[in-house]
């Protein structure tokens, strides 16, 4: 669907270049509604893949029981900060990537 949008907008985009004057206000129309459109679809991606990674972000309350545990066994307590940097690295190159996609429009 979103090659369609991008092939009418262009489409809309050579028709304005053809310099008929007569149907201008209706080609702009059409071209401003087929952007309102994309944009629309752009803003429904992006939530859907907020919420996927609002769902990835830890429970406080899970996180202070890893940090407990921690405290408590010292042992384990390089693994378990380790597994929590990575899941941070992992979390933050998710965000980033969407940040980038996102914030390009």
């Amino acid at each position: 669907e979103n090659n369609d949008i991008s092939g009418a907008i262009d489409a809309y985009n050579k028709a304005i270049d053809t310099g008929y004057s007569e149907q201008k206000g209706l080609i702009l129309l059409m071209r401003a509604t087929a952007y309102l459109k994309r944009a629309s679809d752009h803003q429904k991606e992006l939530q859907q893949v907020v919420a996927v990674l609002a769902q990835s972000v830890p429970d406080p309350a899970g996180m202070a029981r890893m940090y407990s545990t921690a405290m408590e066994h010292p042992s384990l307590a390089t693994s378990i900060f380790q597994q929590i940097t990575n899941d941070c690295k992992s979390q933050d190159n998710k965000f980033r990537k969407t940040k980038h996609r996102h914030g390009l429009y």
